[in-house]
């Protein structure tokens, strides 16, 4: 049993600096991008796809953890599969909507001001989006 608690908690010490180097990877090219271009207006053909829909977005929702909670994000994030599995119907107005339900009004505001922000190096990422509230 010693040696599956073990194992456990080298799991989970991997994980935690795995992601850790991970979300440091996302913001240095996050950084080095010269990119105006807001995440909600990323066309698919795009250069920036990659730092916009995948890194952005993942520092996005890592900094929205940190606010308002795992279980809270998880909540809105089912409710938002939930409502729209099997369609291709779903907004980016009926996530900030969502948002503001499940999470309160500044989470909507939060998410809007990410999603269209023409420059994230006009913020400082770990002060403004991965600071705890």
């Amino acid at each position: 049993m010693v040696s599956e608690d073990r194992s456990e908690e080298n799991q989970a010490v991997y994980h935690i600096k795995f992601t850790d180097s991970l979300l440091e990877d996302y913001i240095a090219d996050i950084e080095m991008s010269e990119t105006r271009t807001p995440i909600i207006s990323t066309q698919v053909d795009s250069p920036d796809r990659y730092v916009n829909r995948y890194e952005k977005t993942s520092v996005m929702f890592v900094g929205a953890e940190m606010r308002y909670g795992q279980e809270e994000l998880l909540a809105l994030l089912r409710s938002f599969y939930g409502e729209f599995r099997g369609t291709r119907n779903a907004t980016t107005t009926d996530f900030l909507n969502m948002a503001e339900i499940s999470l309160g009004a500044e989470a909507g505001g939060y998410f809007n001001r990410l999603l269209s922000l023409e420059s994230w190096n006009s913020i400082n990422i770990r002060n403004e989006i991965l600071k705890p509230e």
